[in-house]
């Protein structure tokens, strides 16, 4: 029986491809993605126009804008990914299993699978790549550069949706928080996109208003805290309590099932190629470490916003003209 999503019969759907698809055995798998019979496939696809916002920089991957055949959806595809990095997809999909958990719904990572994607119209054919597919935000575009930006950038819809996603990147361990990984969804939801470096430097990485991975472009966050810091915004540390308690609830098992396939493939590469990115390698000590993270998260930011506090007050004084004229005199 044809899927319920499918917009029209199977033999339908294949006729555009009927030149391309020469062996029955191929025709055969895709009516069987179709119809949901087919399991050693994750998507079947038409490759689409780039979007003209959908900037494609060097990348260790092929990356592809698609249209899956059984449903419409489109997807932003990465495959062809190098020994080294293939790990990174599995990564990937593992962030969207943890990002939505209970409590979780404010952390709008979109859908993301890993697997074997088929594409149906490649300038040679037919052709299967593995790697992620994450599903594609419909959006007005990417939030815009900080550094150049309108003075109310950091307002308190933008902070709030910032504090809570920090938390969570500070979980997983993922830097790769530029602005343009945030999408400013149609309806003005904001997203969380690409978390391909998630966990890359696990253990050496900090919580810190300044620290920034010499891989990856400076985390929004950081100009976050800097203009707080500065008085040029507020941040509402509240609004990190939901996304907190949630992380805290997972149960220590269940990320463990949620990330061993992920943890004995990071060990794997990680052993292979001898990265040094990360304190841990072996899958037990990684997934020891992220189950001790979630544990001290709260502690850990207890601190980080005393910090950024702190900061602030001395920032103030400083601008205070009767506290700076006391600081030059040493009264």
């Amino acid at each position: 029986m044809v899927s319920a999503y499918a917009p029209a019969p199977v033999d339908e759907l294949l006729r555009p491809y009927s030149d391309e698809l020469d062996t029955g055995s191929l025709a055969q798998t895709i009516g069987d993605y179709l119809t949901g019979t087919e399991k050693g496939i994750q998507g079947c696809y038409t490759l689409l126009p780039t979007p003209s916002h959908m900037k494609v920089g060097e990348s260790a991957c092929d990356i592809y804008f698609a249209r899956d055949l059984k449903d419409d959806t489109e997807w932003v595809v990465k495959g062809s990914l190098s020994d080294q990095d293939r790990f990174l997809a599995m990564g990937e999909a593992a962030v969207y299993d943890l990002a939505h958990r209970p409590g979780l719904d404010d952390i709008t990572v979109p859908y993301t699978k890993y697997g074997n994607f088929l594409v149906l119209n490649g300038e040679d054919g037919p052709f299967c790549t593995s790697g992620s597919s994450q599903e594609f935000v419909k959006n007005r575009g990417a939030l815009p550069n900080p550094k150049w930006s309108e003075d109310d950038y950091f307002g308190k819809d933008r902070t709030d949706f910032l504090v809570r996603n920090q938390v969570f990147d500070w979980f997983i361990g993922n830097f790769d928080t530029h602005h343009k990984n945030f999408l400013v969804g149609r309806d003005g939801q904001y997203h969380a996109i690409d978390k391909g470096q998630a966990f890359r430097f696990y253990g050496k990485d900090e919580l810190s208003h300044t620290y920034d991975t010499p891989k990856v472009w400076t985390p929004v966050y950081n100009d976050m805290w800097t203009h707080y810091i500065e008085g040029a915004c507020e941040v509402d540390l509240d609004a990190a309590e939901k996304v907190i308690t949630a992380i805290e609830a997972i149960p220590d098992q269940e990320i463990e099932e949620i990330l061993r396939p992920y943890a004995l493939e990071r060990e794997k590469s990680l052993q292979a190629f001898n990265s040094t990115d990360s304190a841990f390698v072996s899958a037990d000590d990684f997934i020891d470490a992220v189950i001790e993270r979630k544990n001290s998260l709260r502690g850990d930011f207890e601190h980080f916003y005393t910090e950024m506090q702190q900061r602030r007050a001395e920032s103030e004084k400083r601008s205070d003209p009767v506290s700076r004229e006391l600081i030059d005199t040493g009264r």
